[in-house]
């Protein structure tokens, strides 16, 4: 991991988006079974941008 020792500043706008890492298998018969993809199925992305 990197440590910044510098003096930063962060933009005005800080975005964050939030999502789900599942599987999904389609059946032929228009049955969809949707399941988790491992134990730690939340994700979440943070956009910033430091000046």
């Amino acid at each position: 991991m990197d440590i910044f020792t510098w003096k930063t500043q962060l933009q005005d706008t800080i975005e964050m988006s939030y999502g789900q890492n599942v599987r999904e298998v389609n059946f032929g018969d228009g049955y969809t079974q949707v399941a988790g993809l491992g134990i730690n199925i939340h994700n979440e992305k943070w956009a910033l941008t430091l000046i």
